[in-house]
């Protein structure tokens, strides 16, 4: 039987219908499967490598393993290894030499220069250890600097010595200094550009330090240069104080009328006032003695008007995350009213 469609004439018969349903179910897949053949044995290629590579680390190999990049300070970018006997990482800019004698299974392994292991780095002498981590990495003194605030802490150090140094601590790493090498202490403390009490305080922070480590060395001398305070006017403080948020504004009239410090002022508890007899309770610090200041009604009112979040008046927030606060609002009031004179009003200002 003939069928004629358009200009093209075919003939249906049973071999051409045997064909067309060949094609279909044979053939046609077999093609398919021929154009997915390469991502299907890409795949399974991939697969194997992964098997191949876990077993690889898992019964380990004479080779070094590599830990990622770090970029320096500079933008160079330096490469990293680790360990697999102790887990101890480390950078080395040169190339690193395995010993051909043994297989990467001991810390000895590894030569580096003045790099070492860190087992075989517990069991040196002092002297010893401190040329070996001079070059120590920006993690090894990140953890040491925790290290060193928790024994502070231990110490009985209170919370503002302890932030103070360990910021002081990090700035001298993040700008070269090894924690283990005095004469990059010294190096890095006389290049900057700070004033001789910011110095002082730099050169006792790492002497503290030193006293963790069981360390010594000949400090530097700076002699801190005492200057007449700056006084501002009492019209400038109300300015500052009604330009403030309210719970700003209430610290601050708080500090004015108690002459208090700031963090006896922050650790104001709701116990601690005396709605009756208008006064404040203030818990001494540094060495001071305790004592009880009058306020007036005005201080009173605000006080009132402060939320109860807590058992604290202040609220339990961090007094060092609070100043950041205070400062962008001091900032915006001196420009707010033109007096670049409020920018350098502080918390112990009100004292004077």
């Amino acid at each position: 039987m003939h069928a004629k469609q358009g200009r093209f004439d075919y003939a249906v018969t049973a071999e051409n219908i045997t064909s067309l349903i060949f094609f279909s179910v044979i053939e046609c897949p077999f093609y398919l499967f021929q154009f997915f053949n390469f991502t299907v044995l890409n795949f399974f290629a991939l697969l194997i490598w992964r098997i191949r590579l876990d077993i690889f680390v898992l019964f380990r190999s004479n080779r070094l393993f590599k830990n990622g990049w770090r970029r320096l300070s500079s933008g160079e970018k330096v490469q990293t290894y680790i360990c697999r006997e102790c887990g101890y990482r480390f950078t080395e800019p040169r190339l690193l030499q395995v010993s051909s004698e043994r297989r990467f299974f001991s810390p000895g392994d590894i030569f580096v220069g003045s790099q070492i292991c860190a087992q075989e780095a517990k069991n040196l002498e002092p002297q010893t250890e401190t040329k070996t981590v001079a070059g120590e990495s920006q993690q090894e003194s990140k953890g040491k600097i925790v290290e060193f605030s928790w024994w502070m802490k231990k110490q009985g150090y209170k919370d503002g010595t302890i932030l103070s140094r360990t910021k002081l601590l990090r700035i001298m790493v993040k700008r070269g200094a090894y924690l283990y090498d005095p004469e990059t202490i010294k190096d890095v403390i006389a290049k900057q550009p700070w004033s001789e009490g910011r110095k002082e305080n730099a050169v006792n922070a790492y002497s503290t330090f030193l006293t963790m480590t069981g360390g010594t060395w000949r400090p530097p001398i700076y002699c801190r240069i005492r200057k007449i305070p700056f006084i501002p006017k009492e019209d400038e403080i109300d300015a500052l104080i009604a330009s403030c948020s309210p719970k700003s504004a209430t610290l601050l009239q708080t500090l004015k009328e108690t002459a208090a410090r700031v963090g006896e002022a922050w650790a104001l508890r709701w116990i601690d006032k005396d709605v009756e007899n208008r006064t404040l309770r203030l818990t001494p610090e540094k060495g001071s003695k305790p004592r009880i200041s009058k306020i007036s009604p005005k201080l009173l009112s605000m006080l009132l008007a402060m939320p109860r979040k807590s058992d604290r008046i202040f609220g339990s927030y961090p007094l060092y995350g609070y100043r950041t606060c205070f400062t962008r609002q001091r900032k915006r009031a001196a420009i707010k009213l033109g007096n670049p004179r409020l920018l350098q009003i502080t918390f112990h200002k009100f004292r004077h």
